[in-house]
Order: structure tokens, then C-alpha cells, then sequence
């Protein structure tokens, strides 16, 4: 007698999470996964779109933030970046515009995609900050881009920011003086 192997699955085809796992250029946004316990999520049926940063760009979010390792940042902005970095629909790039995403990321926050020309070279931006440098990765539960740059949630007002920029200062006083500022 033989034991008979019998599939026990109809698609095998990886999810997300197994994706990361069998690529070592992305060990470190599975590292954020792992730690904010969201690699099992990622690895459900569902319909996901995730803009992976790379290794790199996972390492110059390290030393932007002043931290050696993944463990040394907050848990929850460790969360509120896994969860940008997340859409809950399948979103390739044929679907993009030049501006917001229609679907907001599990962060709540929706992302800009645009497309730039620097020195003769195309390429789609996310958030005016990452480059996609390889797009519609499909998989069993959802649609990777890979992206050069980790992406940072927003954590000023429209006012607040044009408010940072010297050159609107005049602009600044004009929406403090006419009550939108506080809007």
C-alpha cells in the first residue's frame, strides 16, 4: 500500500505574505508585518493591493526615524505604516490617475499616484515621494507594487503644511486672517 496524495487545494497560486516570505528583498516590510501581527491577515482571501517598499528603502526609513532596527520604533507607527501601505481592492496601475486613488488605504488616508519624467525616464509616483520600480505583481489574494521609498502618513492639515513652505508665508497670513486657517 502507497499513501495517495490528494491536493487539498484549487489554486497555488502564493498570497501575499507567502510572496514576501519566498523574496528576501522584502524580509524587512515582512519584519513590520510580523510585528504588528499583520503577515496572517495578508495572508487571507480577500482582494488587497500593498505598495511594498524595498529593503532600501526600509533601511533609510530606519535612519530618517534615528532607529537601528525595526524593534526599536513605536509599535503603532510600525501599524500606521503597514497600514498605508495597504488598500482593501485590487488596483493595478491601468487604474491610476494622475491624483488620488479611489479607494482610501487601511490607514484612512488616500494616496497620490502621478507620473514623472526625469532625465528622459518615466516612472509612476505614490504619495509624490516613491517611485513604483516594478507594478502589478498579481497574486492569490490582492496586487503588489514595489516601491523605492517607505511611504509616511500625513500628520499635518493643508494649513499646517502650506504654513511650513516660506514662500506661502504671505498666503499663510491670509488664511489666518480670514478664519480658514482653523478650517
Amino acid at each position: 500500500c502507497s499513501q495517495l496524495e490528494i491536493k487539498q487545494s484549487t489554486d497555488e497560486t502564493l498570497n501575499i505574505t507567502e510572496y514576501l516570505r519566498d523574496n528576501p528583498d522584502y524580509s524587512m516590510f515582512l519584519e513590520i508585518l510580523d510585528l504588528t501581527n499583520y503577515a496572517s491577515y495578508m495572508n487571507t482571501y480577500g482582494t488587497y493591493t500593498m505598495f511594498l517598499p524595498t529593503n532600501e528603502a526600509v533601511k533609510q526609513y530606519l535612519k530618517d526615524v534615528g532607529a537601528n532596527s525595526l524593534k526599536e520604533v513605536p509599535l503603532v507607527d510600525l501599524q500606521n505604516i503597514a497600514k498605508l501601505h495597504i488598500l482593501e481592492a485590487r488596483i493595478n496601475t491601468n487604474l491610476f490617475t494622475d491624483g488620488k486613488i479611489a479607494t482610501p488605504s487601511m490607514y484612512g488616508q488616500y494616496l497620490i499616484t502621478g507620473a514623472t519624467n526625469i532625465d528622459g525616464v518615466s516612472s509612476v509616483t505614490v504619495n509624490k515621494t516613491a517611485n513604483i520600480v516594478t507594478s502589478n505583481v498579481e497574486l492569490g489574494n490582492g496586487v503588489i507594487h514595489v516601491i523605492d521609498k517607505v511611504l509616511r502618513v500625513a500628520d499635518k492639515t493643508l494649513a499646517q503644511t502650506i504654513e511650513a513652505d516660506a514662500n506661502l508665508s504671505l498666503f499663510t497670513e491670509v488664511l489666518k486672517a480670514t478664519g480658514w486657517y482653523d478650517k
